[in-house]
């Protein structure tokens, strides 16, 4: 964040003298340099309520492999990739309430050790014994979840203004529509969002969104996510169902958990997420954001991971009203390119608010009755329900109450955590097995956490002083300015070649010595001042910004990737050396793992760690950077380009070096003429 106080004073009463050895270096401020004024980054700002447009790729063979990255994006900010937690679920059914037709039995299971996910699940009883094609149900955020029973003068308003037509159907739209389902042939597990119903073991919206918890890719959103995996999984085990006949479907809230639980997970075969798919609101909850989720995608593209699976959709007047133009064709268009353009579609009634209704609900028991194969000759006609109660519904109960074991916040995270500290442990011999698959993991991690842009041109406005110049890079396509100062730039490259050290604060006194007594052209990357955040929402949760945006630090390694594209297209042929010292050192790592440019040697700090973060707006903080390994993990991806580690080196990046044959030292050097002895040996 900012500095202020006398700092910038202190500059400017010395800032003569730094001049007289031609090295000045951006402070990490709040506000940005006057030239860097011009760099959309430091005022563009994606929201939620942003328009979110969506092109889909031109093939076939393009959308597979956009799609694998979509998958992975959605995992990473999930925090479960490069798997989810496990345990046993331990499923308790039980208290069967009999209906005509059909039965309604009460639900627990384990999603992690004492965390309960909690629901009703409805059968057919007059149809055989099955298999069942089956349906899971997730709901949106009425105040009661499940449990929600509206008023009767409500209910008789909703028939009155052509929302319903019977009234215990009006007053409990959940039911209904499980019911429905359930009368057509299918098995239905309805389950409960975390906080609503039985599910109170944690607060909906508290309990996440600290330091710890986006390190290490914990949140509400990721949680719900594996509750959505477990509760399909649950679905699919039971014996009278048929696992290769399984939709999904939910609206609001619910929606999102529809195509998220599509977008990770191909076993569904149907999905219907009514009234949540748009280019506008893509969700305003916390469980339906988290960091990395959004940026450079959304809601309907994921949706459109559905492809080629049967997809329909409903829209209302809300934010989906514009679904037929914005979003609709372009689904379409994908789905083209599988033949299959039928199996997507979605119906809008501007007439209607935001709503899952009996008018909505006929074209969801239509798309079922068609793509799960159930036969029925008028599924769009939905009889009176016979009402369960709230106690007949509930979960725990006298004879099976809520075991005192009951996990609370503390250990859902600490299970959470215990299984992420796993994988990252596991990384030592992952690099040693496998290098491959460590890329795929690790690398695969990285790329969705700061997006490395594509190579492209770089065009420079040069500004040449008395014993150094600038040049000002804007990369093709972009609005970004990035500030290069240079020294001996017109100097023939040493065995080295050029230098580039990256820093973050005031220039130190090891990095000026670097720069001043490089045998070559040297550059010094100045960073950018800093980006802006939700501020309506960014103090609830900082997923609302992160969501969509890229944090700081990912910004500054575009840069430094930037600069290494514009010093190889300057001489193809000259290698250059990667520097980052302090807090500088993460940024250099990164922008070195992720390089599409050669590399000569990079050298690093390594007493830096993301461990050491404690603010959320500490400038090198980078959501869910410990859950895939840190500092060193990442430094691992720089192999085989030579690597100088300052410091002990870490064990996984030691490994798959020596799994590579390339080399990486750990060093301890006294100063800056030590520090260039190793790079630029006399």
């Amino acid at each position: 964040m900012g500095r202020g106080g006398t700092r910038p004073l202190l500059f400017a009463l010395g800032i003569k003298l730094v001049c007289l050895l031609g090295l000045v270096c951006a402070t990490a401020r709040a506000a940005p340099l006057q030239e860097q004024e011009g760099d959309v980054r430091l005022t563009g700002l994606t929201t939620l309520d942003s328009h979110h447009p969506w092109s889909p790729p031109s093939s076939r063979s393009d959308w597979e492999q956009r799609r694998e990255d979509v998958r992975r994006q959605v995992l990473v900010a999930a925090g479960l990739w490069p798997s989810a937690p496990t345990c046993e679920p331990k499923p308790l059914i039980h208290g069967a309430v009999q209906r005509t037709g059909y039965s309604v039995e009460r639900v627990r299971l384990e999603s992690l050790p004492g965390f309960f996910v909690t629901g009703s699940l409805y059968r057919p009883t007059n149809r055989g014994s099955g298999p069942f094609p089956a349906v899971l149900s997730p709901h949106g955020h009425d105040t009661h979840g499940r449990f929600t029973v509206y008023t009767e003068e409500r209910g008789r308003e909703r028939i009155a203004l052509g929302h319903e037509e019977h009234l215990p159907n009006s007053r409990r739209k959940h039911q209904s529509r499980c019911v429905q389902l359930c009368r057509m042939g299918c098995v239905v597990f309805h389950y409960d969002m975390i906080g609503y119903a039985d599910s109170t073991q944690l607060d909906h919206r508290k309990g996440f969104g600290d330091v710890e918890a986006e390190l290490w890719g914990m949140s509400h959103f990721g949680l719900q996510t594996l509750d959505s995996i477990r509760a399909l999984e649950f679905l699919m085990s039971l014996p009278d169902v048929d696992p290769e006949r399984v939709a999904v479907t939910g609206a609001s809230g619910g929606g999102t958990q529809t195509f998220i639980l599509g977008a990770v997970d191909d076993r569904p075969d149907v999905l219907f997420p009514a009234v949540m798919v748009s280019t506008h609101m893509q969700g305003g909850c916390i469980c339906e954001n988290a960091s990395g989720l959004r940026v450079g995608s959304g809601n309907v593209e994921f949706a459109a991971m559905a492809t080629p699976r049967p997809l329909g959709m409903t829209a209302a007047n809300d934010w989906t009203l514009q679904i037929l133009e914005d979003g609709l064709p372009e689904l379409k268009q994908l789905y083209g390119l599988y033949g299959e353009s039928g199996l997507v579609n979605a119906w809008c009634y501007p007439e209607f608010p935001h709503n899952y209704n009996r008018v909505s609900r006929g074209h969801m028991y239509e798309w079922m009755n068609t793509h799960l194969g159930l036969g029925i000759e008028d599924s769009n006609n939905e009889p009176p329900i016979e009402p369960l109660s709230i106690e007949e519904m509930t979960v725990f109960t006298d004879e099976h109450p809520a075991p005192e074991s009951r996990a609370g916040l503390e250990e859902v995270r600490a299970a959470w955590l215990a299984h992420s500290r796993g994988e990252v442990a596991a990384l030592l011999e992952l690099a040693r097995s496998d290098p491959a698959e460590y890329r795929r993991v690790v690398g695969g991690a990285l790329e969705s956490m700061v997006h490395p842009p594509a190579p492209r041109p770089v065009e420079a406005s040069i500004r040449s002083g008395p014993d150094s110049r600038t040049d000002w890079l804007t990369p093709t396509g972009t609005e970004h300015r990035l500030e290069l100062q240079r020294w001996n730039h017109d100097a023939k490259s040493g065995a080295a070649g050029a230098l580039l050290v990256v820093c973050n604060a005031a220039v130190s006194d090891r990095e000026r010595a670097l720069l001043k007594d490089w045998d070559g052209p040297a550059a010094m990357l100045r960073p950018l001042g800093n980006v802006p955040v939700d501020e309506r929402r960014h103090a609830q949760y900082p997923g609302y910004t992160w969501c969509y945006n890229l944090p700081l630090l990912a910004h500054r390694a575009h840069d430094v990737l930037t600069a290494l594209q514009y010093l190889a297209q300057e001489a193809p042929s000259r290698p250059v050396t990667l520097v980052g010292l302090g807090d500088a050192a993460p940024v250099v790592v990164i922008a070195a793992a992720l390089a599409h440019t050669s590399l000569a040697q990079v050298l690093v700090d390594g007493a830096w760690g993301f461990d050491q973060i404690t603010e959320l707006d500490d400038p090198n903080f980078l959501p869910r950077a410990l859950r895939h390994g840190g500092l060193g993990a990442f430094a691992a991806l720089i192999s085989p380009t030579t690597l100088h580690w300052l410091g002990a080196v870490p064990s996984g990046a030691e490994a798959l070096y020596a799994s590579e044959g390339a080399r990486m030292v750990g060093r301890n050097p006294e100063n800056a003429t030590a520090i260039l002895d190793l790079l630029q040996p006399r």
